[in-house]
């Protein structure tokens, strides 16, 4: 297997942080732009029977991965026998933390509440005015209020809750040593000279969730010792569930189609989120991805972080 790290820019304001499954699609689409329809999906076919290895993570702060919670909250809960509310706030403040200190938190939990810099995602509400006197030319129509979500991911530097914005993502990206691999992969580092913009979430003609491609570096991991961070909306096939620590997370996924925009018929999908923790002595194998109509898959086979557990 090969390992890679993709960075991306955003260019704007985001109402979401993009999970793997979203970015996956949006890669596709943009795959089926410069190669066509037969070849986008005889691609995608390989990708779901596994012909071509392929595992993904969600777009995530540059530089952090995501803090295991569940696993620390279940640690913390074992020893002292009732969740430590002060213990909770420091882990729920936490989203992300820098990636170099992921072991040393899962070797020691109380240190957590030491981490700096970490980071913070929150949302909020922004209001706008659509005004439908100059789109109709009918001077004195009132204007349409409506409210859009914003949301604000930032590093927190230190415990004076010093901010900056995170503009900069990573996503790691692991595909097999095959010719089919290597021209994925070569496609994609094609799109990061062209500094191409993927839209990455709703909203984009008003500039909300564009992320421009920037760099495609091979990078390496540690050796595996059987667990892993789950790193992006992972949908399992074997895993040892008894050993796992898994955040569950359920969301509507539409089908999209060109002509006919978002259709009403809609699946809720049930996914292992990131920051879980997940224990399988066979990798390729942990996830999956689920065909829900002919030609589309909903990806599922989110990237795994080797790491040591006690």
């Amino acid at each position: 297997m090969q390992y890679y790290k993709l960075s991306l820019r955003v260019q704007g304001k985001i109402t979401q942080i993009p999970d793997s499954q979203k970015l996956f699609g949006a890669l596709i689409y943009a795959y089926k732009d410069d190669w066509g329809d037969e070849e986008a999906t005889i691609l995608t076919d390989k990708i779901f029977q596994k012909e071509l290895f392929f595992a993904l993570s969600s777009l995530l702060p540059q530089g952090t991965l995501p803090l295991p919670g569940n696993w620390l909250i279940e640690k913390n809960q074992s020893q002292k026998g009732m969740l430590d509310k002060a213990f909770y706030k420091e882990i729920k403040k936490r989203t992300y933390i820098p990636s170099d200190q992921i072991q040393l938190i899962l070797q020691q939990p109380n240190m957590t509440k030491m981490i700096y810099p970490y980071v913070t995602v929150e949302s909020k509400q922004q209001v706008h005015a659509s005004l439908e006197s100059l789109l109709y030319d009918l001077p004195g129509l009132e204007p349409t209020l409506y409210s859009v979500n914003e949301t604000l991911v930032n590093y927190v530097l230190n415990e004076k809750q010093e901010c900056t914005r995170v503009v900069d993502y990573d996503v790691y990206i692991e595909v097999e040593e095959s010719e089919a691999g290597k021209a994925w992969i070569k496609w994609i580092q094609s799109q990061c000279q062209n500094r191409t913009i993927l839209p990455l979430g709703p909203r984009m003609s008003q500039g909300l969730n564009l992320y421009q491609l920037c760099d495609l570096q091979a990078i390496t991991l540690p050796e595996s010792k059987g667990y892993y961070l789950n790193l992006g909306m992972f949908v399992p096939q074997q895993i040892d569930y008894s050993h796992s620590y898994c955040k569950l997370f359920t969301s509507q996924r539409r089908p999209y189609h060109v002509s006919g925009g978002w259709q009403d018929q809609s699946k809720i999908m049930t996914y292992i989120d990131l920051g879980s923790l997940i224990c399988t002595q066979n990798k390729r194998e942990a996830g999956r991805s689920l065909k829900i109509e002919e030609n589309r898959i909903l990806f599922g086979n989110a990237f795994l972080y080797p790491v040591e557990v006690n």
